[in-house]
């Protein structure tokens, strides 16, 4: 498998992504990377976020993850997961994802977790989709 031709282009998008909601420090790139077989993302830290923060309700200093999940079931997707510490905060993230026009098919609720998602087919533009949930929660 060839991947190096693209192996840098899903987080240079990711990091352009979060440079519109000015998360650039140096500390929170150390924080950043979030990698494992199934999944590579942006950890958001709630104090690069905080309005995310005072929605989500976190109990700790990421609120939430954005990127990309690579799961057989459900296929490749685009997922943001918001970490709720309360039923208020898992509402507030709901009603927002819905108030942007969001279906109850586009997002669930997975134990103290929130995630939208959009299938990889489906998306006709992963950063101006990334940037559609990430506003319904930060406006």
């Amino acid at each position: 498998m060839k991947l190096a031709t693209h192996a840098t282009e899903p987080m240079a998008l990711l990091i352009g992504v979060l440079a519109e909601y000015g998360a650039n420090s140096p500390i929170f790139r150390r924080k950043l990377l979030d990698v494992s077989t199934e999944a590579l993302g942006i950890n958001m830290n709630t104090e690069d976020f905080p309005e995310l923060k005072r929605i989500v309700e976190p109990a700790g200093d990421t609120a939430g993850w954005f990127g990309y999940e690579s799961n057989p079931p459900l296929g490749q997707r685009l997922s943001v997961w918001f970490y709720c510490d309360s039923s208020t905060g898992k509402g507030g993230v709901k009603d927002r994802l819905r108030k942007a026009g969001f279906t109850d098919k586009e997002f669930c609720e997975n134990g103290d977790h929130v995630s939208a998602f959009c299938k990889a087919e489906d998306s006709t533009g992963d950063a101006e989709w990334f940037a559609k949930v990430l506003n319904a929660l930060n406006e």
